[in-house]
């Protein structure tokens, strides 16, 4: 989910620090995955029937955790659908002109609708596709780093062209 923001900051970084973020980011993430599923594996007859496993287990803790954790995923939900949206509009349109605006309340809509579908059924759908995405991105991101070792070739970083408009 966090690649449409992550490649633009990628493309601003140098390669040292893309580096040391990508270790400590994916050392942190692993240790958060693996508490969470332990916590949800220990309560496997209880969070394996759930449409929210997560949730019913902060229940099982307390229903004050529950009630902070449905607002933090409501937080987080929020935060993804606009973390996502500005690098796609921006891609295509210039921030704060009359295109983005249309596009940016085109796109809000169409989310709201999407939403009514309902969160599961829309995890269910989207995260497969996300899946599949992401290890086609690894496979590639892997070939060119295999393709530049063994060419002792670097990959050029591209430019970063920014509008005046933009700053």
């Amino acid at each position: 989910m966090a690649f449409s923001i992550l490649s633009i900051v990628g493309a601003q970084s140098s390669f040292k620090v893309a580096k040391r973020g990508g270790l400590f980011g994916g050392v942190i993430l692993l240790v958060l995955m693996l508490l969470m599923n332990g916590g949800l594996l220990s309560q496997i007859n209880v969070t394996s029937t759930a449409e929210l496993p997560t949730l019913v287990l902060a229940r099982e803790i307390h229903p004050l955790l529950a009630l902070a954790l449905t607002i933090v995923m409501l937080l987080i939900i929020y935060n993804t659908a606009v973390g996502m949206l500005y690098p796609f509009l921006t891609r295509f349109w210039t921030p704060y002109s009359r295109h983005y605006k249309v596009a940016l309340v085109a796109s809000v809509i169409i989310g709201y609708f999407l939403s009514l579908v309902g969160f599961v059924d829309l995890v269910n759908f989207f995260y497969p596709i996300l899946g599949y995405l992401g290890i086609a991105i690894a496979v590639l991101l892997t070939g060119v780093w295999v393709w530049s070792k063994v060419t002792g070739k670097r990959v050029k970083k591209p430019k970063v062209v920014v509008k005046e408009e933009q700053i």
